[in-house]
């Protein structure tokens, strides 16, 4: 199942961590994954101003405008509908 991010929609079952933007600028250790977010480019790794989560992914990390407790909410009731065998549009 998917999940829509905001500006993205990734697979569910390949979301890795959902780590809050204050936690990430807060580290000095997360320079490489600022940097895998704005590619590498020669940009100095600085997130969008509307970034509040980021989202890394098995394909990538994303910058993600949703809080990242609303991220959870919404990966956890992805789940929780794919575990039960429930979906949109299917009859009960």
């Amino acid at each position: 199942m998917y999940v829509c991010l905001g500006d993205a929609v990734v697979r569910a079952d390949e979301v890795v961590a959902v780590l809050d933007v204050r936690v990430v600028r807060a580290s000095a250790l997360n320079g490489p994954l600022l940097d895998r977010l704005s590619g590498g480019g020669p940009e100095d790794g600085s997130l969008p101003g509307a970034c509040r989560t980021v989202v890394v992914t098995r394909r990538g990390v994303l910058a993600c405008p949703l809080s990242a407790e609303a991220v959870r909410r919404r990966l956890q009731a992805v789940r929780t509908r794919a575990q039960s065998g429930g979906g949109r549009g299917r009859a009960r």
